[in-house]
């Protein structure tokens, strides 16, 4: 009878070096900065692991909504942060709408965090 060979499993190391972190993308009304920042505070102390993305990193000038769109795409996670101010905020909506094409699309898992104003 043939031995089975017995392929070796990669160690934490050797994974954590060739893939990409998962990206977690942070949707928030400008009004709701507070809650994204504490939010952000606590996805930090795994940042060995994870990476979060929110328009904060964006710079001024910049083309702000192939960025965002960009980081969605890359994302495998979103995290809403759904207030009124967000509801209210064209901006946000619009961002809604690409998170829910690419909730259908690829399977993108949305996480709605209700805040109360």
């Amino acid at each position: 009878m043939p031995s089975a060979t017995r392929i070796a499993e990669p160690s934490v190391s050797d994974v954590n070096n060739k893939a990409e972190k998962p990206v977690i993308f942070i949707s928030a009304s400008s009004h709701d900065y507070g809650w994204r920042n504490r939010l952000k505070r606590k996805i930090d102390a795994y940042a060995d692991q994870i990476e979060w993305w929110d328009d904060s990193k964006t710079e001024t000038g910049s083309p702000w909504k192939d960025e965002i769109e960009a980081a969605i795409a890359r994302s495998r996670i979103d995290v809403l942060l759904l207030s009124r101010s967000y509801l209210a905020s064209n901006t946000a909506t619009i961002e809604l709408s690409q998170l829910n094409k690419q909730r259908e699309s690829r399977g993108l898992r949305l996480f709605p965090i209700i805040l109360q104003d």
